[in-house]
């Protein structure tokens, strides 16, 4: 299989939308697909907070405009030009949460949904050392969670929000 022509067909302020004529062997195809304005990298961000011998995870609840609701994803965000995923994650998790920590892991580019986006996206693992104020975004509205590492299964089970497959993938028994 090989792409034979990619075009933009539309472009916002962060994301564009592609149509890729494709070829494989005989037949051929169109494809339609989401980017990211300037193919910024994504870093998701799981913090870890060990305190009186119990492991926490900080979580957020924000509300994503397209699906018209709250959903419980980790932090993250995008990756700034001449920014590290270190640097981002670490932003990104003081500025939704008020934590800071030290990065001590971080996955190489995986896929989100690569049917439908060419995004890529990096997992950062951080222990939080202090939760201080969070200063979000004026387009984020955001509720900082901290839940012990033995109640997450019944928290996902139990809650009425949405909650990201990043989430319940990485909780699952």
């Amino acid at each position: 299989m090989k792409i034979v022509k990619k075009n933009v067909i539309y472009e916002g302020n962060w994301t564009k939308i592609f149509k890729s004529k494709w070829k494989n062997n005989d037949e051929e195809g169109n494809w339609e697909y989401i980017g990211r304005k300037n193919d910024q990298k994504g870093v998701i961000v799981v913090p870890r907070l060990k305190k009186n011998n119990k492991i926490y995870y900080i979580l957020i609840k924000q509300f994503r405009i397209p699906l018209e609701d709250y959903v419980i994803e980790f932090p993250a965000g995008l990756v700034d030009n001449n920014e590290s995923i270190k640097e981002c994650a670490l932003r990104e998790l003081k500025e939704e949460t008020g934590a800071e920590g030290r990065v001590y892991n971080i996955t190489p580019p995986l896929t989100t949904s690569s049917g439908i986006t060419n995004e890529k996206i990096h997992y950062a693992f951080v222990d939080v050392n202090c939760i201080n104020e969070s200063d979000p975004d004026s387009s984020e509205s955001i509720e900082v969670l901290k839940i012990e590492k033995n109640e997450i299964d019944k928290f996902i089970h139990d809650s009425k929000s949405l909650i990201d497959c990043k989430v319940w993938l990485f909780f699952a028994k």
